[in-house]
C-alpha cells in the first residue's frame, strides 16, 4: 500500500502451471502458453503473466515455465529489499527484458551481509534455468543456517566453498522435485521471513512508510439524530469504537470494523443524553444525563449504569486521574467508583468554564474561560484557553480568541474557532505555544455549549459532524399548524428565530430571534399587513413577553452589564424601562404577565451553578418589589404562565433525581398562593406548559417514548381537575429538551404557532453523516511540524 492509500498488487508469483516437463527436453512450446511478451501485464487467456521487471529470462523469450520462475521473482524481490532499487531496470519494457537476458545486477548496491546471503542471491537470479535454484524448499534449507541468518563469523561461519557446495547439493535435490502448486504460498511467507531476518543488515538506513491517512463517511441512520446544545459523540482511545447519543434520548455504539451500530442496553431512554466519554481501557463509557443532573457509567458490553456523582456537567472526560467535568463553578473530577465529585477549579460568577484537560505531569489543568451572558459566537470565539496550577492555583493565558482546546499526544495544542479547528505545536511542560496556528480542520459543527462536535482518539483517529466553517448560525421559518395537522408558513424570511409570543388579542407575534452575536425582538403583525419591526433594543434582548393590554414588551438584556428585566412599548416609541436588577452569578427570565397587568412572574436562574438552578419570583409592578413564589424551584426553566382570568399559575419543574421522580412534570397552584399544589397527568418528562384562550386547556410538551405536544382538558368547577393527554398533530416543532426556552405559543383560535425547519436547518439538525479519518495524527504531524 502507497502512503496515499492506493493498493498495488505484485504479480511476480503468478507464473502459468505447465504440463510437467523438463524445459531442456526438446520438445515445442505449446503456442497457447508461450506467446512471446507484449506488454508488462498480459490478460489474454493463455498468456502468461507477469511485471516485466520480474520476469525471468525463459519467461520473457515465452520459453515453458515452471517453480524457477518464481524463484527469479523472489530474488529480484529479495534484491530490491535489500538494495532499494530494482535488480533490472530500464526506461520502458523493451529495456527492462534487454537488461533481464543480457545484463547483471549492481552487486555494489547491496550493504554489508553474509556472504551465504550474497550466494543466495545469485544463485535465485541465475541467467542459466538449469543452474538456478529449483526449489522455494531449497532458499529455506539455506536460510535455516545460522550463518545466513546471523552476522558473519569466522569461528562459526563455514567456508564458502563448503556453502557453495551444500547449495549445489540442495540445486540437485531440488531438481528431482520440482513444485508448482505448493511454491506459491511459500514463496510469501518466506519474503516475509527475509525481511524480518535481515532486518539488522538495513537499520537505519531506510524510514518505514507512515500509516495511510483514510477517510470515510458514516451515515447516520433516519431519527438517529445528533442535538446542538452539547457534545454527543466519543471514540474510545484505540479508536475502533465510536458512540453518540441522539435527542431521541439513546446511546449508540458501533465498531468500526462493523457495518452496524446498537444501542447500548442499560443505558436510561427518555432523558437528555450527552457527553459521552471512554474509560482509558475502553471497556466503560460515562455520560452525562442532564434530566437528573448527574454523570453514569455504563459497560461498553451493556448493563446497569451506574451513578458517578451528581454534578451539573458542561463538558467530560475521562483519564488515568478519575472523570473530569466542567461545572457552571468550574472543574470537578470525579472517581469512577462513586462518590463526592472534587473540585479542582473555581472560577468567577460571570464566567464559564469548558474542556477541562490534566496535562502531562499532572500538576497543571487545561481549560477554555469564557464570559458568561455574551452571544454564544462572540462567547465562545473570544474566549480565552488557559493552564492553571493544580498545587498553587496559578493561571497562565495560553491563547486568546478561541475555546475547546485539548492537547494531543503528537504534542500539539487543538482549538476552535467558529466551526476551524486550528492546530498549534505546545510544549506541556514550560506551558508555551512553540509555533504559529494552523488550520487543520475546516466545517466542524460546535454547539451551543461552545464544544465541537468532535472526538479524537489517542492512536490518532478523528470523527466529527460536518458543519459551517464559520460560526453556526441556524435559520428557520414561522408556522402556523391546527389539529388536523395543516401546516400554514407565517410569510415572513428565514432567520435565527429562538422564541415566539402572542399578543393577547392575537393580532401580533413577538419574536425572539438570537444569531449567537445579536440578540433581538421583532414584532410582526400576523395579518401580513405591515413589515417585521425591529424594536430599537440596546445590548443582547431576549425572551419577549407582552402586556395584558397589548402595548408593552418585557424582555431580558445585559445593556447594562447585568442580565435584568426591562420593558419597552410595543410600537418602539420611548426608551426601555428596567424591571428588574440582577445581582453577579444570576440572571432573570420573564415568563408570564399577569391579566390585571399588576405582576410580572420571572425565574432567577444561579448562574453560578450554586443552589437549584432556577426558582420562581414574582414582581409587583406598582410596588416594584419582588418576592419568592411558592417555594418552586426547579433544575430546569420553569416556564410559568397565569391562566386567562388570572386566577392559576402553570408551571413546570425538574428535579435532580431520576426522569420517572413523581416530583416532576407540570403543576397548577392557585394565585395569589395558598399552598395547594395540582399535578397536572404526566407522561414522563413534561415541560413548558402554556393555556389556551378559554382557560379550559393546557399544552405542553410531554415525553414518553417520545416527545410530543399534548392537550389536556382543565375543568375549574369545583377545585382543580384534568383529563387525559391527548396528542397534538406534529406541526410546529416542539421542544427538544427542558432546557431551552418554549419556541411556541397558542393563538386565540387554538392553533399553534411556533418554528418549522428551513431547507438548510433540515439538512443540518438531520445530520446526515458522521466523518471518519483514521491515521489523522500522520496528517496532522505533516501539516504542523514541531520546530
Amino acid at each position: 500500500m502507497r502512503p496515499d492509500g492506493t493498493v498495488k498488487v505484485l504479480d511476480f508469483g503468478l507464473a502459468k502451471a505447465m504440463e510437467q516437463r523438463s524445459a531442456g527436453g526438446g520438445g515445442t512450446a505449446n503456442p497457447a502458453i508461450s506467446s512471446t511478451i507484449t506488454s508488462p501485464a498480459m490478460t489474454m487467456r493463455g498468456m502468461i503473466l507477469g511485471t516485466a521487471a520480474y520476469m525471468s529470462p525463459e519467461q520473457a523469450k515465452g520459453k515453458p515455465v515452471d517453480a524457477r520462475s518464481d524463484i527469479w521473482a523472489f530474488g529480484c524481490v529479495f534484491y530490491e529489499m535489500l538494495a532499494g532499487r530494482r535488480a533490472f531496470e530500464g526506461e520502458d519494457v523493451s529495456d527492462t527484458l534487454a537488461a533481464i537476458l543480457r545484463g547483471e545486477p549492481d552487486w555494489t548496491r547491496l550493504p554489508a551481509l553474509p556472504s551465504a546471503l550474497h550466494t543466495l542471491l545469485r544463485r535465485c537470479v541465475e541467467r542459466d534455468w538449469r543452474r538456478r535454484i529449483a526449489s522455494m524448499s531449497v532458499v529455506r534449507f539455506v536460510l535455516d543456517q545460522p550463518a545466513v541468518v546471523a552476522p558473519p563469523d569466522a569461528s562459526a561461519a563455514p567456508a564458502a566453498g563448503e556453502l557453495q557446495s551444500r547449495i549445489d547439493v540442495a540445486v540437485a535435490q531440488g531438481r528431482r522435485r520440482l513444485f508448482v502448486q505448493g511454491g506459491i504460498p511459500l514463496l510469501v511467507l518466506t519474503t516475509v521471513a527475509v525481511a524480518a531476518a535481515l532486518g539488522f543488515a538495513r537499520e537505519g538506513t531506510r524510514t518505514p512508510l507512515p500509516p495511510a491517512v483514510t477517510r470515510f463517511v458514516f451515515p447516520l441512520p433516519e431519527r438517529r439524530v445528533i442535538g446542538r446544545s452539547s457534545r454527543y459523540i466519543a471514540l474510545s482511545p484505540s479508536g475502533n469504537e465510536l458512540a453518540y447519543a441522539t435527542i431521541e434520548g439513546q446511546m449508540l455504539l458501533r465498531r468500526l470494523s462493523q457495518f452496524e451500530m446498537a444501542p447500548i442496553s442499560g443505558v436510561d431512554l427518555g432523558g437528555s443524553l450527552q457527553l459521552p466519554a471512554f474509560s482509558p481501557d475502553g471497556e466503560w463509557l460515562a455520560y452525562y444525563t442532564a434530566e437528573e443532573r448527574v454523570v453514569k457509567k455504563v459497560s461498553v458490553r451493556g448493563g446497569a449504569a451506574l451513578r458517578i456523582c451528581d454534578v451539573v456537567a458542561i463538558s467530560l472526560d475521562w483519564d488515568a486521574s478519575g472523570i473530569l467535568a466542567a461545572t457552571p463553578t468550574g472543574a470537578v473530577r470525579c472517581s469512577p467508583a462513586g462518590g463526592a465529585p472534587e473540585q479542582l477549579v473555581q472560577v468567577e460568577a460571570r464566567e464559564q468554564v469548558l474542556a477541562p484537560q490534566i496535562l502531562p505531569g499532572g500538576d497543571a489543568l487545561l481549560f477554555t474561560v469564557a464570559k458568561v451572558g455574551q452571544g454564544t459566537s462572540t462567547r465562545w470565539d473570544e474566549a480565552t484557553v488557559v493552564v492553571q496550577s493544580l498545587r498553587t492555583g496559578e493561571r497562565k493565558t495560553i491563547l486568546q480568541g478561541g475555546s475547546d482546546a485539548r492537547f494531543v499526544s503528537t504534542g500539539h495544542l487543538i482549538y476552535a474557532v467558529g466551526g476551524t479547528v486550528f492546530a498549534v505545536p505546545f510544549d506541556p511542560h514550560a506551558l508555551e505555544l512553540r509555533g504559529t496556528a494552523v488550520s487543520v480542520v475546516e466545517g466542524v459543527r460546535r454547539s451551543s455549549s461552545g464544544a465541537l462536535q468532535l472526538a479524537v482518539s489517542a492512536s490518532g483517529a478523528l470523527v466529527y459532524l460536518p458543519g459551517p466553517t464559520g460560526t453556526d448560525t441556524v435559520t428557520n421559518r414561522l408556522a402556523i399548524g391546527d389539529r388536523s395537522g395543516n401546516v400554514t408558513q407565517v410569510p415572513v424570511s428565514p432567520a435565527a428565530y429562538t422564541h415566539v409570543r402572542v399578543s393577547p388579542d392575537g393580532t401580533r407575534a413577538a419574536i425572539g430571534t438570537d444569531d449567537g452575536k445579536q440578540a433581538s425582538v421583532l414584532i410582526y403583525g400576523l395579518n401580513g399587513s405591515s413589515a417585521v419591526q425591529r424594536l430599537a433594543l440596546d445590548g443582547r434582548s431576549r425572551f419577549p413577553i407582552w402586556s395584558p393590554d397589548g402595548h408593552w414588551i418585557a424582555f431580558q438584556s445585559d445593556r447594562a452589564g447585568d442580565l435584568g428585566i426591562f420593558r419597552q412599548r410595543a410600537d418602539g416609541i420611548g426608551g426601555a424601562e428596567r424591571l428588574t436588577t440582577a445581582t453577579a452569578g444570576e440572571e432573570h427570565v420573564p415568563e408570564s404577565w399577569s391579566p390585571n397587568g399588576r405582576h410580572l412572574s420571572f425565574a432567577i436562574r444561579n448562574t453560578s451553578g450554586g443552589g437549584t438552578g432556577y426558582a420562581l419570583h414574582m414582581l409587583a409592578l406598582t410596588e416594584k418589589t419582588t418576592a419568592p413564589f411558592g417555594d418552586i424551584t426547579s433544575v430546569d426553566p420553569i416556564g410559568s404562565v397565569f391562566s386567562p382570568d388570572g386566577k392559576w399559575l402553570a408551571y413546570a419543574k425538574g428535579t435532580a433525581l431520576s426522569v420517572r421522580d413523581v416530583n416532576r412534570g407540570v403543576f397548577v397552584q392557585p394565585f395569589p398562593a395558598t399552598g395547594t399544589v395540582y399535578q397536572v397527568p404526566r407522561l414522563m418528562v413534561d415541560f413548558h406548559p402554556t393555556w389556551s384562550a378559554s382557560g379550559k386547556e393546557l399544552v405542553f410538551t410531554g415525553s414518553g417514548t417520545a416527545q410530543q405536544m399534548v392537550v389536556v382538558r382543565v375543568a375549574t368547577s369545583e377545585g382543580l381537575s384534568f383529563g387525559a393527554p391527548v396528542p397534538f398533530p406534529a406541526t410546529v416543532s416542539g421542544d427538544r429538551i427542558s432546557r431551552e426556552p418554549r419556541a411556541w405559543d397558542v393563538l386565540p383560535d387554538g392553533r399553534l404557532i411556533g418554528i418549522t425547519a428551513g431547507a438548510e436547518q433540515r439538512t443540518r439538525s438531520s445530520s446526515p453523516e458522521l466523518r471518519v479519518v483514521l491515521n489523522w495524527f500522520e496528517e496532522l504531524k505533516q501539516r504542523v511540524p514541531m520546530p
